[in-house]
């Protein structure tokens, strides 16, 4: 009798292992899903972000064509991202 005392006290003072493997599986479940909901925000963040840089360059370009006649800057034409002179 004292044998089994024994084990019913020591089982009621910790976690099986089982019960550790579940826990650490939920909480593993969790992240998972908190990462990939995270993931999809920054992406989110990011085109915002990139809209709004977009946005300021077209307001920057129709500033300066108001500033200029109308008229906007020149880039040296097509050939200019080649390295190419322009002939203007």
């Amino acid at each position: 009798m004292n044998r089994n005392a024994k084990r019913s006290s020591w089982n009621k003072n910790g976690f099986t292992l089982i019960e550790l493997l579940v826990v650490i599986s939920i909480i593993g479940t969790l992240s998972t899903i908190a990462m990939t909901s995270l993931n999809g925000a920054r992406a989110k963040a990011r085109d915002a972000r990139r809209y709004t840089d977009m946005n300021s360059l077209q307001m920057a370009m129709e500033l300066y064509a108001a500033d200029h006649g109308g008229q906007y800057f020149s880039t040296g034409g097509v050939l200019v991202c080649l390295g190419v002179p322009s002939t203007e």
